[in-house]
C-alpha cells in the first residue's frame, strides 16, 4: 500500500510550486543521489539527500571509444553481495531536465563489486573487485578502471 507522507517529509514537500523537471544525481560526491525539482514559476528545488548510514555504493563514469563517448546506451551490470543489478546509462528521465549520466549503484553491505559493460557498439568490458564508495571511470575497452577524486561542493541558496 501507500502512506502519504508529505507532512513528515519536511519543509520543500510542503512548498507549492509548478514542478515541469526533475533532475538525479549526486552533486555533492557522496554517494547518495539528491534530486533537483525545476519550479515553472522560480527557483529549482535541490532537495540534498542527508540519509544517514546509506550503505556502500559505486557509481560509474563511462567513456566510450568506439560507442558515443558518454556510454549513453550502455548497459552495465554490477555484482555484489550476492544481488546482481543492471542499469542503463542514461539522461533522460523528465521534462526538460537531463539527469547526472553517471551509473549510480547501491551496494548495501557489500565492500567491492565486479563490473561489466555492454557497449552500444557491441563490446563488453568487465572490471574486477572494484572497491565500493567511489567514482570510476570505465573506458571502453580498458583493462582498468579509473578512479576519479571529487571535492564536494557547498551550494547556498535562498528564495
Amino acid at each position: 500500500g501507500f502512506e502519504a507522507l508529505g507532512a513528515r517529509a519536511g519543509a520543500a514537500f510542503a512548498m507549492p510550486i509548478m514542478g515541469r523537471g526533475l533532475a538525479v544525481g549526486d552533486y555533492d560526491n557522496d554517494g547518495r543521489e539528491d534530486v533537483l525539482v525545476v519550479d515553472g514559476e522560480g527557483m529549482p528545488l535541490l532537495l540534498h539527500n542527508e540519509t544517514a548510514n546509506a550503505g556502500h555504493w559505486l557509481s560509474c563514469r563511462l567513456a566510450g571509444v568506439k560507442s558515443n563517448r558518454d556510454g549513453i546506451g550502455a548497459l552495465v551490470t554490477v555484482e555484489a553481495g550476492g544481488r546482481k543489478m543492471t542499469r542503463r546509462c542514461a539522461t533522460d528521465g523528465s521534462y526538460l531536465s537531463a539527469s547526472d549520466r553517471r551509473v549510480h549503484v547501491g551496494l548495501g553491505d557489500a565492500t567491492s563489486a565486479n563490473v561489466t559493460v555492454h557497449w552500444p557498439s557491441g563490446a563488453t568490458s568487465v572490471y574486477k573487485n572494484l572497491p565500493a564508495d567511489q567514482v570510476v571511470t570505465l573506458r571502453e575497452g580498458g583493462a582498468q578502471p579509473i578512479t576519479a577524486v571529487f571535492a564536494t561542493m557547498s551550494v547556498n541558496h535562498t528564495r
